[in-house]
């Protein structure tokens, strides 16, 4: 089944004879014809993408790809669906990549850690959690380099070079 709408400053109608009629005149701008979904199968689309959605925020690429696939069965032109399907398809690269950048942080190579979370921020700006990895490998840095410079001085004291222990 299908329905034409009647696109009128953005707002759909439903084309019947009565709206033919009564709508007539140059505020057309579009006419189509639209695949119609009965309230029901509109509640399934909206209880699949918000599963879909669940997944997505907890990196589960398999289950998240199922739920949209559900979705898009019943609606295959929505647009929220295939935008998910998109990230859904994403996760396994991004999944990676944070593992990848937690084992950098294991190691201790925190520059290399925050570049791959600005690959994953670029590919993937709503990763769940981003932000708190970048900012806690951003502070492991800043704690290594202080770390770091409070080490170097007390060797410089050690080696009577005060003036590098100062720096």
């Amino acid at each position: 089944r299908v329905f034409k709408a009647l696109v009128c400053t953005g707002t759909p109608r439903i084309s019947s004879p009565l709206v033919n009629k009564a709508f007539h005149g140059p505020r057309l701008v579009v006419q189509g014809q639209f695949p119609v979904v009965s309230g029901a199968q509109h509640h399934l689309v909206v209880t699949h993408l918000s599963h879909g959605q669940e997944m997505i925020t907890a990196l589960q690429a398999e289950a998240a790809a199922e739920a949209i696939g559900l979705a898009l069965a019943i609606k295959p032109s929505d647009p929220e669906a295939q935008f998910m399907l998109a990230q859904a398809q994403q996760l396994p690269l991004i999944i990676s990549k944070l593992r990848e950048a937690k084992n950098h942080e294991l190691s201790r190579r925190y520059k290399s850690a925050l570049s791959l979370y600005d690959e994953i921020q670029k590919l993937a700006p709503n990763t769940p959690g981003l932000d708190a990895l970048r900012a806690q490998a951003q502070s492991n840095l800043t704690d290594d380099n202080v770390t770091q410079y409070i080490s170097d001085g007390f060797v410089a004291l050690d080696e009577n070079r005060f003036e590098d222990a100062k720096r």
